[in-house]
């Protein structure tokens, strides 16, 4: 676990941290730089982009995945999921929830030795983690909260929205249904989201499959219409595929 506390800039990191980059903890200054410079230079910008936006107000929860260099100076796979506390832009503290994605294979990412699994069984898993773990972290606090904390209204529908985005996430690293229903179903159900996000009608024409294909074939289908709507809405100017 860690704490930032943006009045004073100081970070309060907690005492398994070091299992998770090596060093020991009174190696580890309690500032945010230390942290910065660890950041892969290839994932270092996208991570603090969102940093950026949690302060000025725009996103109230961080799910980021990252290499971190260790003491031993190979980088490991972060997930890191952190929650802003207070209003608006007054941010009072950022706190989160560190740990190393499992090791199983030693692969090479961006020419980068990296301790990660597949990573499509990796998206997989950490789907599965969103619905899990930050959904009974966000249960805690309804309840916390349904105790009689000052601001409760707001905050429950705070923590209504944080459900609402965890869920989209989790669905878009890997739809449930796609390993449930096949390909046909869980692509109609992406077009359908698609289209209430961004308004853009999608004509989707599924043949009838004599079978289920492998996994791997599956979601390699999955992907490139995935990719291929992201590419209609960003260069498309169209309002319809």
């Amino acid at each position: 676990m860690w704490a930032w506390d943006i009045a004073t800039g100081q970070v309060a990191r907690g005492g398994a941290f070091p299992e998770l980059c090596g060093y020991a903890l009174e190696e580890i200054p309690p500032t945010l730089e230390w942290w910065r410079e660890r950041i892969h230079p290839d994932d270092r910008a996208s991570v603090l982009a969102a940093f950026d936006e949690a302060l000025a107000g725009e996103r109230r929860e961080l799910v980021l995945l990252y290499r971190f260099r260790h003491h031993d100076e190979s980088h490991v796979l972060v997930l890191d999921r952190g929650f802003v506390l207070g209003t608006g832009t007054d941010v009072g503290e950022i706190i989160g929830f560190a740990r190393q994605v499992p090791a199983s294979t030693d692969v090479t990412h961006q020419g980068v030795p990296v301790r990660s699994e597949n990573v499509e069984e990796e998206r997989q898993r950490i789907a599965r983690e969103l619905h899990d773990e930050v959904g009974q972290l966000l249960t805690a606090l309804r309840i916390l909260i349904r105790s009689g904390a000052e601001g409760a209204e707001s905050a429950e529908e705070v923590i209504d929205e944080l459900f609402s985005r965890v869920r989209e996430i989790s669905s878009g690293l890997r739809p449930p249904m796609l390993d449930e229903l096949g390909v046909p179903t869980a692509l109609h159900w992406h077009c359908a989201r698609f289209t209430e996000r961004t308004g853009i009608r999608v004509h989707l024409v599924t043949p009838a499959l004599p079978r289920r294909y492998p996994g791997a074939i599956e979601l390699t289908a999955f992907r490139v219409i995935q990719e291929a709507l992201t590419n209609v809405a960003r260069h498309g100017q169209t309002k319809r595929a």
